[in-house]
C-alpha cells in the first residue's frame, strides 16, 4: 500500500482488519483530477485485484461521507492489474453497477437489475428473455453498462443478451407486460436530460455575440481583441471565463428535437487541444457562425467544464472571434530566394510527413523557382509531383536520397602474398572518445602480438586527452579519468605503437574505424602511416559466415566461446579479435582452401558481400529524360535484386547508370560529411570527387549528433560545416545548402516524432543514447522547410556573403541545369499482338453468323460495325484479343469466367467470349434455322423476362436474350474511352490465369499493379496512444485526435492489386513508364509490382484485372456433382 493511499484510507476512517487485507496491499492512487466549479474529486486508484464488493462498498461509502461533509463529491475508477474473477464476484458487481450513473434509472433498473451474468474472454452474456427488447436494450444501455463495470476494473466487456430458456413462463409474462412502460420511461428521461442540458446553456437571444449580424459576413468587434489568450496546455480543471485561440480542425453540428443547434467543434494552438461546444436557437442562426469551420483560426471565450458524456474537459463557448493568422512567408525580394534541393514527402517510409503537393504548393505560395523530392529509396511521389508542379507553374527536380554501398568490401588492405599460417600478428583496438579521429581523442591502445595462435607480446597504454572524459565515454569503455591522468604523452605511444607492429600484419575488428584513427593520429604528429597489411575481422566474419545475422564483437566471441570479460576495452577486445582471428584461418583454410593473405579478398569475399556493407547516403537527381529512365532502372535494381532491409544501390550499379543523373553528398550519413568528422578535409576532398554537389544543412538539423556526443557543441559543429564548405571549394565544386525537409511547419514536428518513436528501438532513424537500460531515444533534428530567410539566419555564422551564396545563388544556379522531364507519358501505349485487329473482327463475325446467320440483321450489322470502329480504330483490339484469350484457356481447363461491370454493353466482347451478357435489344433466335425477332419497343427490359415461343419456320424453341444496354455505357459517346475489363476467375484457377498473361505478353512486359498503404487513421490513433504510453505523457481526447490526424497518412509499406496485372507494351520496356519492385518488399515473391501506384499510370498502360472469386468454383463443384452443364440451364428456369 502506497503512503498516499494508507493516508486516505486513515482520513476515511477504514477499519485496521480492512485495510490489512491482502488486496489492499499494492493499493495506490494513481492520480487525482480536481473540478473546482462542480467540486467532485475524481480518484483514479490502481489495485493488484479487482476488490471483493465489500471492500469496494466500504472506500465508497467512506469517500462519499468524508467528502460530503465539506460540500464536495468524491468519485472513483479501479484500474485492476490483474483482472482475473469469478462469475459470483462479476454477478455482485453487475448490481452494483445500478446503483449509479446511466444505469441507475429506476425503469432500467427494475428490469434488468436481477438478471443473470457470466463472462467468457472479453464477452460478458446477459441472460434473458425473448420478452425483453434487446434491440433497446443494445442500443441504450449496453454501452453504458460495459463502462461502469470498466471503471470497476473489469475488462472492457463486449456485452449482449442471451436467451434463457430456464426462465418461467411468469417471469416472461412479467418482462413483457413491463416492457412497453420501461422502453417509455426510458426514453422520456433521456429526453428530460437533452432538455435539462438546453437550459443549462446560456439562450442565443441573451449570449450577445461578438458579431455585427446585420452584415452579410460576420464582422468582429473588439470585444476579444484586448484579452488574455491562455494556452491550452495550462488548463487542466474546470475554470470559468477562460479565452483560447487556435485553428479550427474538426466540426459537426447536431439538431436537436426542439430545433436548437449544437455546434461541436476541436481547435488546437499546438500546446494541445480541446473540444468546444456551442449552442444557437435554430439552423438559421448556426449559419452566422460559418465562420467555425476547419483551418479557420478563431478566438473564443467560455467556460470549461467537465462534460458528463465525454468525460473530458470541455469549452462552453459563448464568444467567438475570427483572428488573423501570421503564416510564414519568404520575405526576400523575388529573384532572390532559395531553391530547396532536400526534401521528403509521405512517401519515405514513415518518416515524413508532407504530400508532395504540398512541398510544390508551399514553394510556389513563397515564390521558389523550384523545389526537389528526395524520398528515400523510392520515386512513388513523381506522379503526383509531375502533376502537382504542372498546376502550380514550378519547376520540380526529381531526386531520390539512396542508400549507397560498396559491392566488395575488402578483408585485407595492403594485401601481399603471405602464408597465413606463418604470419605474426598485432590485433589491436583503440578506445576513443568519439567517432571523429579530427575532433575525438585516442584514451586507450592495446593490442595482443600472437604466432600460431599464441600471445607472444603484449601492448597496453592508456592516454590522457587533456580533459575530463565525459560520462557517455565512462560508461561506454569503462575508461575513467584515474585510468589517464598519469598516463603516457600520446606521441610517445603512436611511436612505442609503430614499433611495436614492426614486420607483422595488424588486425583489427571494423578495423576501418582503428586504422582511420591511427593514420589521423600518425599524420597529426608526423609519423608515417599504417602501409603494411591489415585484416579486418568483421568482414572476415561477414564473407566466412554470411548466414549470421550478426557479427559484432560480442555476437561472435559467445557464439565460439571466447572470453570477452569487459567489452569496449581495448585490451581485453584485442585479446579477444585474436583468439576468433585464429579459429577465422582454420576455418577459411579447411572449407575453402584459402591459405595465402592475398587470396582472402579474391576467393573469399562472397558476390552479395554489399547486403553487411555499410551505408552511405547520396541524393541522385534526375537532369533529364535519359536521367529519368536510369533513376527508374535504379530504384528497380535496388528495390529486387539488391534489396536487403533497405534498398541499397551499389557504386558499380550507380556507374553504370549515371548517364543524366546529378549526385549530391547528401546528409550527416553521406560519405563526406563522415570523411570530414572522421578523417578531415584531406581525405573528403578525395571522397567529394565522385559528387557533382555538396550539400551543408543547418546546425539545427545536425544538432543531434551534439546530444549523442558524435560532435562536441554547437562551435565544434560549426567548424565541420565550414570544412564541408572548404572541400567543394577545394574541388570547385557548388556548395548547396539544403534543409533536409520533413514536414511543412515547425509545429508538426511531434507527428514525425509520434511516426518514428512508434518504430521501437532499434530502428535505423529511432537511434538511442545510451547503452541498455539507459538508453533514450535521440533527438530528431527540426526539419521544416525554411524560407530563404529562415536559412540565411542559421548561416549568419559563415557572414552574409558567404550565407547568400550557399543559400541563394549557388541553388537557383544548380536549378538552372535540370531539363523538363516527361514523368507521366500523355497517351495510352497497349501492347502489341500480331493481326490483333483482324483476329477479333473475324471471331466477331464468325460468331454472329453462327447465331443470327448471313446475312445478319440489320440491328446486329449495325451495332457490330460501330462497335468494331471505335475498338479497332483507337488501338483497343489488343485489350479484347488479351481478355478473349484469358476466358478461353480458363474455360478449356473446365472452369466459367463471369464478368463484371459495364464490358457486358459491348457486343463484340459477347461475341468473341469475353462476358455471357447479350446487349442488343430483345429478341428470340432460333438456333436451328437462325430465325431472329426483335423487340425495339421498349415492352421488354431483358429477352429473359419474354414469354417462350416457338420458331416461326422450323418449329424449333427459340433461345431468349437480349438486355437493350447502349455500347456507349462501355467507352463512352465518342467510343475513346480506355476498356477496363473486370474478368472474375475461380479462385482455384486465377494463378494460373495470371500465368497465362506472362505466357501471353512475355515475363519481362507483365507486373501485378502496385499499391501503396498508408497509416490509417485507427492505426495513428494507436501510435498516438502508444507514445502516451511509453513517454510518460497525457493527452485529452481533442489532444489525441489532432495528433493522429497529423500522423495518418504517412507510408508503411505496399502491396498489389489483388488481381490487377499491368501489361507493358512490347516495343517499349517497363523503365519508360514505372519502377518495378517486391510487394512489401517482400524478395521472395513470385511476382513483382510497379514501383508507382498502379492509379497513377491507368491511362498509359494496360491493366488487366484477373480477379479470383469463390462463384466459378462453386459453379464448378456443382457441376462435378450433378453432372449438369450449367451453360445449357435456361435463364428463366424456374427451378
Amino acid at each position: 500500500m502506497s503512503n498516499s493511499f494508507e493516508i486516505l484510507m486513515n482520513q476515511l476512517g477504514m477499519p485496521a482488519e480492512m485495510r490489512q487485507a491482502p488486496a489492499l496491499a499494492q493499493a495506490d492512487i494513481e492520480r487525482v483530477v480536481v473540478h473546482k466549479i462542480s467540486k467532485v474529486w475524481e480518484f483514479h486508484f490502481v489495485f493488484s485485484n479487482i476488490l471483493p464488493i465489500e471492500i469496494f462498498l466500504e472506500i465508497k461509502k467512506g469517500l462519499s461521507e468524508e467528502f460530503s461533509k465539506t460540500g464536495n463529491k468524491a468519485i472513483f475508477e479501479i484500474k485492476a492489474l490483474s483482472q482475473e474473477f469469478s462469475n459470483q464476484l462479476l454477478q455482485s458487481y453487475y448490481r452494483e453497477a445500478f446503483s449509479e450513473g446511466p444505469c441507475a434509472s429506476q425503469g432500467f433498473k427494475s428490469l434488468y437489475q436481477n438478471l443473470r451474468v457470466r463472462a467468457e474472454g472479453n464477452q460478458l452474456f446477459i441472460e434473458g428473455s425473448e420478452a425483453i427488447d434487446k434491440e433497446h436494450f443494445k442500443k441504450n444501455h449496453l454501452p453504458n453498462l460495459a463502462k461502469q463495470l470498466e471503471k470497476f476494473g473489469f475488462p472492457a466487456f463486449n456485452c449482449q443478451v442471451e436467451k434463457n430458456d430456464v426462465l418461467t413462463q411468469e417471469q416472461e409474462e412479467a418482462f413483457h407486460a413491463e416492457n412497453e412502460q420501461i422502453v417509455q420511461a426510458a426514453n422520456e428521461e433521456a429526453l428530460r436530460a437533452m432538455e435539462q442540458l438546453e437550459q443549462m446553456a446560456p439562450p442565443p437571444a441573451e449570449e450577445k455575440p461578438s458579431f455585427d449580424f446585420q452584415a452579410k459576413k460576420a464582422t468582429p468587434k473588439p470585444k476579444l481583441d484586448k484579452v488574455e489568450i491562455t494556452p491550452m496546455i495550462e488548463v487542466t480543471t474546470e475554470e470559468n471565463r477562460l479565452v483560447f485561440e487556435g485553428v479550427v480542425f474538426d466540426v459537426e453540428q447536431k439538431v436537436t428535437r426542439t430545433g436548437r443547434v449544437l455546434i461541436n467543434f476541436k481547435m488546437t494552438d499546438y500546446t494541445s487541444s480541446f473540444s468546444m461546444q456551442k449552442w444557437v436557437k435554430n439552423e438559421e442562426e448556426a449559419q452566422k457562425f460559418d465562420l467555425i469551420k476547419k483551418n479557420s483560426w478563431l478566438r473564443v471565450r467560455g467556460n470549461v467544464e467537465m462534460n458528463n458524456f465525454t468525460r473530458d474537459l470541455t469549452m462552453n463557448v459563448q464568444d467567438v472571434q475570427e483572428v488573423v493568422h501570421y503564416e510564414r512567408k519568404d520575405l526576400m525580394p523575388e529573384g532572390e530566394r532559395r531553391v530547396e534541393f532536400h526534401a521528403h514527402t509521405n512517401m519515405s517510409t514513415m518518416d515524413a510527413l508532407p504530400e508532395v503537393e504540398e512541398i510544390v504548393a508551399t514553394a510556389a505560395k513563397w515564390g521558389h523557382k523550384a523545389v526537389a523530392i528526395t524520398d528515400h529509396g523510392n520515386v512513388q511521389s513523381f506522379p503526383h509531383g509531375y502533376k502537382a508542379a504542372k498546376k502550380a507553374g514550378i519547376q520540380l527536380i526529381y531526386g531520390m536520397e539512396a542508400n549507397i554501398v560498396e559491392d566488395r568490401v575488402p578483408i585485407v588492405y595492403n594485401e601481399v602474398e603471405m602464408d597465413l599460417s606463418e604470419a605474426t600478428y598485432v590485433v589491436f583496438d583503440v578506445e576513443t572518445t568519439g567517432l571523429s579521429a579530427i575532433y575525438n581523442d585516442l584514451i586507450q591502445v592495446a593490442a595482443s602480438k600472437m604466432y600460431k595462435g599464441n600471445v607472444i607480446a603484449e601492448f597496453d597504454e592508456f592516454i590522457n586527452p587533456g580533459h575530463p572524459l565525459s560520462a557517455f565515454t565512462t560508461e561506454l569503455t569503462g575508461i575513467t579519468d584515474d585510468h589517464v591522468k598519469n598516463a603516457k604523452p600520446l606521441e610517445q605511444v603512436l611511436q612505442e605503437f609503430q614499433e611495436f607492429c614492426k614486420d607483422t600484419v595488424l588486425v583489427a575488428h571494423n578495423a576501418t574505424f582503428d586504422v582511420g584513427f591511427m593514420n589521423a593520429n600518425y599524420e597529426r604528429h608526423g609519423l608515417p602511416k599504417i602501409s603494411q597489411p591489415v585484416i579486418d575481422t568483421l568482414e572476415f566474419a561477414r564473407n566466412l559466415y554470411p548466414e549470421y545475422k550478426r557479427h559484432g564483437l560480442g555476437p561472435l566471441t559467445k557464439r565460439f566461446g571466447v572470453a570477452l570479460e569487459h567489452h569496449h576495452m581495448a585490451n581485453y577486445d584485442a585479446e579477444a579479435t585474436g583468439r576468433l582471428l585464429f579459429i577465422f584461418i582454420k576455418e577459411v583454410a579447411e572449407k575453402h582452401g584459402v591459405t595465402d593473405l592475398a587470396r582472402l579478398n579474391i576467393d573469399l569475399i562472397s558476390p552479395d558481400s554489399y547486403k553487411k556493407a555499410r551505408i552511405k547516403h547520396a541524393t541522385i537527381y534526375v537532369k533529364n529524360q535519359v536521367g529519368l529512365k536510369n533513376i527508374f532502372k535504379l530504384v528497380s535494381l535496388s528495390n529486387t535484386k539488391y534489396f536487403e532491409g533497405v534498398p541499397r544501390v551499389p557504386r558499380t550499379v550507380l556507374d553504370a547508370h549515371r548517364e543524366g543523373l546529378i549526385l549530391g553528398s547528401a546528409c550527416s550519413e553521406g560519405e563526406v560529411f563522415d570523411a570530414v568528422v572522421s578523417q578531415g578535409v584531406d581525405a573528403a576532398v578525395e571522397v567529394a570527387k565522385y559528387y557533382d554537389f555538396i550539400e551543408v544543412m543547418p546546425p539545427a538539423i545536425y544538432a543531434p549528433l551534439i546530444a549523442k556526443e558524435q560532435v562536441k557543441d554547437m562551435e565544434e559543429l560549426q567548424t565541420i560545416i565550414k570544412s564541408l564548405i572548404e572541400v567543394g571549394e577545394r574541388l570547385g565544386k557548388p556548395v548547396l545548402a539544403t534543409g533536409n525537409v520533413h514536414y511543412i511547419e515547425p509545429e508538426e514536428e511531434i507527428y514525425r516524432e509520434i511516426i518514428v518513436r512508434s518504430l521501437g528501438q532499434g530502428a535505423m532513424i529511432n537511434r538511442t543514447i545510451g547503452h541498455g537500460e539507459h538508453a533514450q531515444p535521440a533527438p530528431l533534428p527540426k526539419a521544416h522547410f525554411r524560407t530563404t530567410n529562415e536559412m540565411l539566419d542559421e548561416f549568419a555564422f559563415l557572414g552574409e556573403e558567404l550565407a547568400r551564396k550557399l543559400v541563394i545563388e549557388n541553388t537557383n544556379a544548380l536549378a538552372e541545369i535540370f531539363e523538363p522531364v516527361e514523368v507521366v507519358k500523355g497517351d495510352l501505349y497497349t501492347p502489341f499482338i500480331d493481326k490483333a485487329e483482324e483476329t477479333v473482327a473475324e471471331l466477331t463475325y464468325k460468331k454472329a453468323f453462327e447465331i443470327y446467320g448471313n446475312p445478319l440483321p440489320d440491328i446486329v450489322d449495325l451495332r457490330i460495325e460501330k462497335e468494331l470502329t471505335s475498338i479497332l480504330g483507337n488501338g483497343f483490339a489488343v485489350i479484347y484479343l488479351a481478355s478473349q484469350m484469358l476466358v478461353q484457356r480458363s474455360n478449356e481447363r473446365g472452369y466459367l469466367v463471369g464478368s463484371r461491370g459495364s464490358v457486358g454493353s459491348s457486343f463484340v466482347a459477347t461475341m468473341i467470349g469475353i462476358t455471357e451478357v447479350n446487349p442488343l435489344s430483345p429478341h428470340y433466335v432460333c438456333g436451328q434455322c437462325q430465325y431472329s425477332e426483335f423487340i425495339t419497343d421498349g415492352s421488354y427490359g431483358s429477352g429473359f423476362d419474354m414469354p417462350n415461343k416457338d420458331c416461326p419456320n422450323c418449329g424449333h424453341k427459340l433461345s431468349k436474350n437480349g438486355q437493350d444496354i447502349p455500347f456507349e455505357t462501355f467507352l463512352g459517346f465518342d467510343g475513346d474511352k480506355v476498356p477496363d475489363i473486370d474478368l472474375n476467375f475461380s479462385g482455384e484457377d486465377q494463378p494460373s490465369a495470371h500465368l497465362d498473361v506472362r505466357d501471353i505478353f512475355g515475363e519481362e512486359y507483365a507486373f501485378r499493379a502496385g499499391t501503396v498503404g498508408t497509416v490509417a487513421a485507427k492505426t495513428a490513433y494507436g501510435f498516438v496512444k502508444g507514445y502516451e504510453r511509453d513517454y510518460g505523457k497525457f493527452y485529452r481526447d481533442a489532444e489525441v485526435e489532432r495528433l493522429a490526424q497529423g500522423a495518418a497518412g504517412v507510408k508503411r509499406t505496399t502491396g498489389q492489386h489483388p488481381g490487377g496485372i499491368v501489361v507493358i507494351p512490347n516495343y517499349m520496356d517497363v523503365y519508360d513508364f514505372t519502377p518495378v519492385q517486391y510487394p512489401a518488399d517482400d524478395v521472395t515473391a513470385e511476382w513483382q509490382t510497379t514501383h508507382f501506384n498502379f492509379h497513377d499510370i491507368d491511362e498509359n498502360v494496360l491493366k488487366l484485372d484477373v480477379l479470383g472469386h469463390d462463384d466459378p468454383t462453386m459453379i464448378r463443384k456443382l457441376q462435378d456433382l450433378s453432372g449438369i452443364d450449367p451453360n445449357e440451364i435456361p435463364m428463366d428456369d424456374e427451378a
